[in-house]
């Protein structure tokens, strides 16, 4: 059965929770109209902390998933010693999260192709 772009989207943030969990609560929220392709913010008021990602909607799905790991690895090395906005650190971040993603398949089981039983 063949997953909506709606059910892609909630399993992959779902799945960014899971296997990268964050110091804070991160919510996640499409917005119609900005003018980057995504954004993240920590907010230490009003309590509790928490990171904000903004992801446009007007995007292909494809791009608001890259938008929303991009900004993912910048809420995982937020508060590290990397001072560059797209530094070392969080360059080998993203670059994880982009990989992973890739080779993930939104949780769902790859059926065995025939010629890999032989």
């Amino acid at each position: 059965m063949k997953l909506t772009t709606s059910q892609r989207w909630e399993r992959s943030k779902r799945w960014l929770r899971r296997h990268y969990p964050l110091p804070f609560n991160c919510i996640v929220k499409l917005i119609p109209k900005l003018v980057d392709q995504a954004e993240c913010e920590f907010r230490e008021y009003p309590r509790p902390r928490k990171f904000i990602v903004r992801v446009c909607r007007e995007r292909s799905f494809e791009l608001r998933v890259e938008g929303l790991l991009h900004e993912w690895a910048h809420c995982m090395t937020w508060f590290g010693l990397d001072d560059k906005d797209h530094g070392e650190v969080w360059s080998i971040v993203y670059g994880r999260l982009y990989d992973a993603h890739c080779n993930w398949d939104y949780g769902r089981k790859r059926k065995p192709k025939e010629d890999d039983n032989q």
